[in-house]
């Protein structure tokens, strides 16, 4: 471990400390575009700069040589960087209401303009609308950003249009009385093509280059090594039924995953992930449904979730995937979630076979019921081994529920929930939740040698379960 965060310096202050020449000659589009048909690896010689994104139909490979790929373009979303920042300050238990101050009510649906009272003492409410450009809402497990339109009397008024999430302000809180945690958001100027590369059904492979902009793929095969990814309006990857491989690459500024993989296979060794899914949408740094394999990884100063992995929903029992996730580290250093009900590492219900060891998370916290590691919604097949989990105070250390199947929504396929669960070994500073289920005659769920420090609100219950210590 001590060598990954070695590498990470390195590559930091290699990120940081690289000599950019202003008068440098860059490719145009047509150039690129030409290059990249030709039938042989390409190396660059200098920086690029994209007129406009770049289509890849045919398997392609770019040594980046040390040199930069990017397609500035007018602001379009909400790219985080190092001159961006969040507002100081929380309009806690605020209720949304319209733009006449009538309430929002239950289950209504967000599109127009709404307003949220600031409770903080704030001298000039208007000159808010002159540092921040989003309000970003949290509302139970997901938070939503929305252009501010004006900030006066106390109140800071936004728009939704509707169309992203379709709001429902209050779906999960009960009523809009409840309505939570509210941040502003100021975002980079300086903004980058959404997707600077979009692959489909070919191979893409980069090494040795920083890239500004995401990578979207489809039916494809994505490798990444030895590179930085910043500087993202969604995505750093968004893949659909394709296969990811990254290594020693650094991912910094998204706004929302990091890597994003839809059914298709993941692997991820030896890379860092820094003030990624700065927008804390209800999605992990790396979040996954299909295999994969995240080892020797180091997670800093993440939102929401760490890594989500598993299928929430799986019809048949192929669709379920193995997982690994090994030796990672995760630290945060301010309180990183304003969303509820997540996990640092989050296993969703339905896998083959899932394997967590040997992580260690450190300052995990969130408003309330995020665990350090999360298996929800009765998750089965899985063991938990050797993990260390330390000041986490907003949640369990291990948190493994046992879900009714005749009243999830989840689905179950290829198992049965709550069974085949083994959790040994772990060192943990807040309590463990370890339900085991009675109608199950052999659930097979095991308790054994955990050292447990209940240092928290959070007390350890276990129940139903085969206990050895």
């Amino acid at each position: 471990m001590k060598k990954i965060i070695m590498n990470i310096k390195n590559w930091i202050k290699k990120l940081f400390n690289k000599n950019k020449n202003n008068n440098v000659e860059v490719l145009n589009y047509e150039e690129l575009i030409k290059a990249l048909k030709q039938d042989k690896e390409i190396v660059l010689q200098q920086d690029i700069q994209c007129a406009e994104p770049i289509e890849i139909t045919k398997n392609t490979v770019v040594d980046c040589n040390g040199h930069e790929i990017y397609c500035q373009q007018d602001r379009q979303g909400f790219a985080y960087d190092a001159t961006s920042y969040l507002s100081p300050f929380y309009t806690a238990l605020s209720r949304v209401e319209h733009e006449d101050g009538t309430e929002v009510k239950q289950t209504e649906k967000g599109k127009g303009i709404f307003r949220v009272k600031i409770h903080d003492n704030i001298e000039n409410p208007s000159d808010l609308k002159k540092l921040y450009d989003y309000i970003n809402i949290s509302c139970g497990w997901t938070a939503y950003t929305f252009p501010i339109v004006k900030a006066e009397n106390d109140y800071i008024y936004f728009k939704s249009y509707g169309t992203d999430y379709c709001v429902d302000f209050d779906w999960y809180q009960g009523n809009s009385h409840k309505f939570t945690q509210c941040r502003l958001i100021c975002c980079s100027k300086e903004q980058f093509a959404k997707y600077l590369f979009d692959v489909n059904e070919s191979h893409l492979t980069i090494k040795n280059g920083i890239i500004h902009g995401g990578i979207k793929a489809n039916k494809s095969w994505i490798t990444l090594s030895n590179s930085t990814l910043r500087d993202c309006t969604e995505y750093g990857i968004y893949a659909t039924d394709s296969n990811v491989n990254v290594n020693d690459t650094i991912f910094r500024y998204t706004w929302k995953s990091a890597i994003k993989c839809i059914k298709g296979g993941l692997r991820v060794c030896t890379c860092a992930f820094i003030e990624v899914n700065q927008g804390r949408q209800n999605t992990g740094a790396i979040d996954t449904d299909g295999e994969c394999y995240i080892y020797d990884n180091h997670f800093i100063d993440f939102g929401s979730f760490g890594i989500r992995a598993g299928k929430v929903k799986a019809l048949t029992a192929e669709e379920c995937p193995t997982s690994y996730i090994g030796h990672n580290e995760f630290e945060t250093k301010d309180n990183q979630g304003v969303v509820t009900d997540t996990g640092c590492i989050y296993l969703a219900a339905n896998n083959k076979s899932a394997k967590i060891e040997h992580n260690t998370i450190r300052g995990y916290q969130g408003r309330k019921n995020n665990h350090a590691i999360y298996c929800d919604d009765g998750a089965y097949n899985f063991i938990l081994n050797n993990n260390k989990i330390i000041n986490c105070p907003t949640g369990y250390a291990i948190s493994s529920r046992c879900a009714d199947p005749s009243k999830t929504p989840r689905g179950y396929a290829g198992g049965t929930p709550n069974t085949n669960r083994l959790i040994k070994n772990n060192y943990c500073e807040s309590g463990v939740w370890f339900g085991g289920n009675a109608d199950v005659e052999d659930n097979n769920c095991i308790y054994e040698n955990n050292v447990v420090h209940e240092n928290t609100d959070y007390k350890s219950i276990i129940s139903g379960v085969k206990i050895i210590n």
